[in-house]
């Protein structure tokens, strides 16, 4: 019942929207068939992609969004494709459409955990890409990596000094994976402390994203970035509405 309310919502949201200048980060994690909350199907995930293209949006790296918010450029249809943890279906699945519909990703990886087993919140196990997964879709100059820290730890609990080193040591890592810097971060369940926050400002941090829902502009702390979560609970409907102004529409209703 909770679901219907929700699509009914959406749908009469997505009727009375206009276009505005603001931009929407998307955040996936797993795409495929398995029984994690956030799976989104392959079929579903093509689905808005092509929806993407059919209604040019304009989609682009995070690193791409987060300069341009920076340089006060327009925002207007842009979307980001963001995806949380490197599971091996982001290469499987995700990599041959990002390739088909030649669209742009940022993933975020637990460098600690590539090429080994991952157990998700509900306890479902997955696997993490591995270092040839990542290196052949950096490659395609279609996908970008960024650090989710090491171990993917809670940022809002750890003491300040090991969060710190985590975080760097993910940084680290990846530039040596890729020989590029891996400059914008995402929190892990989107849990932070202030003192975190002010550690990447001053450190020569790009940016990074949380899990908060809504949209993004040029008065964005790029620090605090919103994205919007797709996941097995997101109906089509609520779909459309997340890659519009319907997204702040909503959390302003919430």
């Amino acid at each position: 019942m909770k679901s219907i309310i929700k699509d009914i919502i959406f749908f009469i949201l997505n009727s009375i929207a206009t276009p505005d200048s603001k931009a929407r980060i998307l955040m996936y994690h797993s795409v495929g068939d398995n029984k994690a909350f956030f799976t989104v199907k392959a079929v579903q995930f093509e689905r808005h992609l092509a929806y993407l293209a059919k209604n040019n949006f304009k989609v682009v790296f995070l690193s791409e969004l987060i300069q341009k918010i920076k340089n006060k450029e327009p925002l207007e249809k842009m979307v980001c494709l963001t995806f949380d943890d490197g599971y091996y279906d982001n290469y499987k699945e995700v990599f041959p459409l990002l390739q088909k519909y030649k669209m742009p990703a940022t993933i975020f990886l637990p460098t600690g955990f590539i090429g080994k087993e991952f157990m998700t919140s509900n306890g479902v196990r997955l696997v993490i890409m591995f270092k040839e997964h990542v290196q052949e879709m950096h490659e395609s100059g279609l996908v970008e990596f960024m650090p989710h820290t090491k171990r993917h730890i809670d940022l809002g609990s750890e003491l300040h000094n090991d969060a710190i080193l985590d975080i760097e040591s993910s940084r680290k890592d990846i530039r040596e994976l890729i020989g590029t810097d891996a400059g914008i971060l995402a929190y892990p369940k989107g849990k932070y402390t202030s003192d975190i926050v002010a550690y990447l400002q001053k450190n020569n941090w790009r940016g990074a994203v949380t899990v908060e829902e809504g949209s993004v502009d040029h008065t964005s702390d790029v620090y605090l970035l919103k994205r919007n979560s797709i996941d097995s609970s997101t109906s089509f409907i609520q779909f459309k509405g997340k890659v519009t102004g319907v997204v702040d529409m909503y959390q302003g209703l919430k």
